[in-house]
């Protein structure tokens, strides 16, 4: 392979990743592929070991830009998420009942599946509250060089900063519920 480009000078790929521990371990990522396509040729055997490639572009950044996309949403589901448990239980709902509800309607994905499960069964869910403090905050930083205010992901972000001053940065995603309990149940 390196005789045919694979490490020309000043060539690299942009291949950021999305799917989670499960799809790590299966090898079924979403790589997100940024690169000249003769060098994607070059790597792509190396490459599907670990999933399946949706190639973005030539342009370095681009595979970065659509992962910015996706975490967006992840973020933004994700404080979504809290906030409608956090208001079923303050309204007296059955939780289980109302993600039933959801997770079989419009807005349910494997997304929300995953995480309700997580809160209501207290069972891992991947990734942690710092972060994706660190993904959202990215994503907001590099949101301003396109002139987008991103007031959704902005206002998600705070619940996740929320989650520093009671040291819960190693706490996983979906242990934002906590950060909702506090701030509607101060003696929580």
């Amino acid at each position: 392979m390196a005789g045919r480009g694979m490490w020309k000078r000043g060539c690299f790929i942009d291949c950021p990743v999305t799917g989670g521990p499960a799809r790590i371990e299966a090898g079924t990522l979403t790589l997100i592929v940024a690169t000249p396509k003769d060098l994607l040729e070059d790597c792509r055997a190396l490459l599907e070991v670990q999933g399946k490639i949706t190639y973005v572009g030539a342009r370095p950044g681009l595979g970065q830009a659509v992962k910015h996309c996706n975490q967006l949403l992840v973020a933004t589901t994700l404080a979504a998420i809290a906030e409608v448990l956090t208001l079923a239980k303050k309204e007296g709902l059955d939780l289980r009942l109302v993600c039933q509800v959801i997770g079989t309607g419009i807005c349910g994905s494997d997304w929300f599946k995953l995480v309700t499960s997580s809160i209501l069964d207290h069972s891992p869910a991947p990734g942690g509250l710092g972060q994706m403090c660190k993904d959202i905050g990215l994503v907001i930083n590099d949101s301003r060089q396109a002139r987008v205010p991103l007031l959704v992901a902005s206002a998600a972000n705070q619940y996740f900063l929320s989650a520093f001053p009671w040291e819960w940065e190693n706490a996983e995603v979906h242990e934002l519920i906590n950060v909702l309990e506090r701030m509607t149940d101060p003696g929580a």
